[in-house]
């Protein structure tokens, strides 16, 4: 996987984990095809999901795509009330 197509990966799916597991989809998942036995750093593969969540993270849409999702769900959990 590309930081490209982390990046759609994200956007179509709005929320997902990094790499925990849970009720959203994991972009580790996705990345490596499925979920590694053990620790994901013991994967062949891990270090090249280290660097593609770095260039997620570094990257502006990445970054943007954090916040947008952040504020959605945080409306969504307040209902849509904000402090002011």
């Amino acid at each position: 996987m590309t930081p490209r197509q982390a990046l759609r990966f994200i956007a179509q799916h709005g929320v997902v984990l990094e790499a925990a597991r849970g009720p959203v989809p994991s972009l580790l998942e996705a990345a490596l095809g499925g979920r590694p036995r053990g620790s994901w750093w013991g994967h062949p593969r891990g270090k090249e999901f280290f660097w593609l969540t770095r260039a997620v993270r570094a990257s502006r849409d990445g970054a943007k795509l954090t916040a947008q999702r952040a504020l959605a769900a945080l409306g969504s959990w307040t209902g849509g009330l904000t402090a002011h």
